[in-house]
């Protein structure tokens, strides 16, 4: 079990540290909001649970059952974009696989990506894969995009026919202008940022913060990726961190899973018992843990980690700024370590962190000391902090 499973800041960020193999990865697209090329048509629902507009040469079919809206839109060629709306999250990762797989099972073997890629629509990031398969024709290809939401999940298919940046731009048109009916969560604090392999977009990772009723807050973070494996082969891996802290910032509870290809790996919670004193219980690989945990320090949750480097960069201080966090697996507290550097990035600082035996990364700081990018030593594998709010 490796021991970097976890960390409360700027390791976990980059968790496609497993990358191995090049994949066709096209140079990235930004799916900003372009003119529409096709009429451009309402949708709305029987129930109204959402509305939204989508291109098409002819008005969209919409269908429902007890799992999620379908809206079917005919873009030409004889090509079709199906999005399923879904009343949750879902992990964006793991949702393509399945997408795939269900669509593909019995030509599993004989199908290989053709690219990967991921960005934001508006605000709401997206992850997109594109497989050649003879299960349509042949030398043809399945394009699968999953966009979060807060609470929804779109995904968002295309077969056969059809090029690349027309399925985004169709796609992104239709995400940007739905609107739920559902009241969307009170979020005070947003982090988006997109990881890359070799320049190539592969996955993202989007953190929020919601007050809680009683005091203290959640911070809520997910991760969605694909982690080559071979030169057409990529395990879908989505990292879901969801931090309860108290007023102060120190961690309360949390609940952590991580899912390689659908498949549960990691389900583990972290309740606090006495200060500085925590109780860690779940499964990892199927095998029930529990334990506890005594760090020697508060442990922090994100923001309140922020705060820490930011006060440590005003009062320019040269010596390690030692926070309490931890890495999971079966392993004791750790303490995560931020050494200044003396270089900087763009006119901004720059910080190594380490956590236990995790490999150390280095951090680009913005002036709160939160993090606008996060890369490795050979820099191969970045991420990149592209929306804030407030």
């Amino acid at each position: 079990m490796d021991s970097n499973l976890r960390t409360f800041s700027a390791a976990a960020a980059l968790f496609l540290l497993g990358c191995r193999a090049g994949l066709p990865v096209p140079a990235p697209v930004t799916a900003t909001a372009g003119a529409s090329l096709l009429p451009v048509h309402d949708v709305v629902p029987d129930d109204r649970a959402f509305t939204a507009r989508i291109e098409g040469v002819a008005p969209p079919r919409l269908s429902a059952d007890a799992f999620a809206h379908r809206v079917s839109s005919d873009v030409g060629d004889g090509t079709v974009i199906d999005c399923l709306l879904y009343d949750k999250p879902i992990g964006a990762a793991g949702g393509v696989f399945a997408m795939m797989t269900n669509l593909l099972e019995k030509t599993a073997s004989a199908r290989a990506v053709r690219w990967i890629s991921a960005g934001v629509f508006g605000d709401r990031p997206y992850l997109v894969r594109s497989d050649t398969t003879p299960v349509v024709a042949p030398n043809r290809a399945l394009t699968v995009a999953v966009v979060g939401f807060p609470m929804a999940t779109v995904a968002c298919l295309q077969a056969g026919g059809g090029d690349r940046t027309a399925f985004l731009r169709i796609v992104g048109g239709f995400v940007r202008s739905l609107v739920f009916a559902a009241k969307a969560p009170v979020i005070t604090h947003r982090n988006l940022s997109i990881s890359r392999f070799d320049g190539g977009p592969m996955g993202f990772g989007d953190s929020d913060v919601r007050p809680l009723a009683t005091s203290g807050s959640l911070e809520i973070t997910r991760r969605s990726g694909f982690s080559p494996r071979t030169s057409t082969e990529a395990d879908a891996i989505d990292l879901i961190d969801e931090v309860e802290v108290d007023p102060a910032g120190e961690i309360v509870r949390s609940r952590y899973s991580r899912s390689i290809n659908g498949e549960s790996k990691v389900q583990l919670k972290v309740e606090r018992v006495q200060p500085r004193r925590y109780v860690v219980e779940g499964t990892i690989d199927d095998r029930a843990v529990k334990y506890e945990l005594t760090p020697p320090v508060p442990m922090l949750g994100q923001r309140a980690t922020f705060r820490a480097r930011a006060d440590h960069l005003r009062a320019g201080s040269t010596s390690p700024l030692v926070l309490g966090g931890f890495c999971m697996g079966e392993t004791a507290p750790q303490t995560s370590v931020h050494e200044r550097l003396d270089d900087t990035k763009d006119g901004k600082p720059v910080y190594r962190v380490s956590c236990g035996g995790a490999d150390a990364v280095r951090v680009v700081v913005d002036r709160d000391g939160s993090e606008l990018r996060v890369f490795g030593d050979d820099k191969r594998i970045e991420s990149e902090r592209v929306l804030t709010s407030p």
